[in-house]
């Protein structure tokens, strides 16, 4: 499901890794992903582009409504929480109507271990991978805590008001990237110009709409390579290139593997 639909309040979990690449989604709600180490190492992208948690102590904060997805390296230990912004009222507006520029920090850079240590000291009896869900004002004092030292270290810029006709378009490409789509058939589903959706959706995500399909196809293939023993052909056509050429092309560029040795590492 691309749109995730959060039905409880507020989620915090210990994560042995992330989930993978071919989830690709969005929700109404913030998200904060702390490397607790562990030897736990993974990218992240949000609106295609890449970040790394690569070290102890990195942390990404995603805003609602960006598309997100991970990709882990090796497995460790993250931490995440996952709240609407109903729970940090004094900067409800900044994340309704903002982004960071760069969401990527490290929680000792900015002061923000002793914060971290002291809630997980507190919660450490909660068992790997089990969600926790909870509206205690004892969690939301410390969601409080840390979003005040992110906003206070990060510079948050306006988010793009076309987010989400970006959002519609994503869902679509999602749905269908299997198939071999056009910007005409984009612009006959939304009713707009080829020159709106080109421009809106290079200014909003940071890449061109083919290249988000190609994202799309190789984050599925490389679910395919790792989870099945189809051949490389097979899966290329599965997930809609149309030539092992350019299958290869793009799986490089944003693994920077070929399909067959991302396979063989990573089976």
């Amino acid at each position: 499901m691309f749109y995730e639909k959060k039905i409880n309040n507020l989620e915090y979990m210990a994560l042995g890794h992330l989930a993978g690449p071919s989830f690709i989604h969005f929700h109404n709600e913030v998200e904060l992903i702390i490397n607790m180490g562990r030897g736990a190492k993974a990218d992240v992208y949000i609106n295609a582009k890449k970040y790394n948690l690569h070290n102890e102590g990195d942390a990404i904060i995603i805003c609602p409504g960006q598309v997100h997805s991970f990709e882990t390296i090796s497995d460790g230990l993250f931490f995440a929480f996952i709240f609407p912004v109903e729970y940090i009222p004094r900067l409800k507006k900044t994340f309704l109507t903002s982004q960071a520029e760069n969401p990527l920090f490290n929680i000792d850079e900015i002061g923000m271990r002793d914060v971290i240590m002291s809630f997980w000291k507190q919660n450490e009896n909660f068992c790997l991978r089990e969600v926790k869900h909870t509206h205690s004002s004892f969690i939301i004092g410390y969601i409080n805590i840390m979003m005040a030292y992110i906003y206070k270290n990060l510079k948050f810029i306006e988010s793009d008001k076309d987010i989400t006709i970006i959002n519609k378009i994503i869902l679509y490409l999602t749905e269908n990237y299997t198939e071999q789509i056009t910007l005409k058939d984009i612009s006959d589903t939304f009713k707009l110009p080829h020159s709106v959706i080109s421009k809106t959706f290079n200014s909003a995500t940071g890449i061109t709409i083919p290249s988000f399909i190609n994202w799309i196809r190789s984050t599925n293939a490389a679910e395919l390579l790792t989870t099945t023993d189809n051949t490389i052909t097979t899966i290329s056509s599965e997930v809609g290139f149309r030539t092992i050429r350019n299958f290869n092309r793009s799986f490089y560029e944003f693994y920077g593997q070929t399909p067959s040795e991302y396979r063989d590492i990573h089976k």
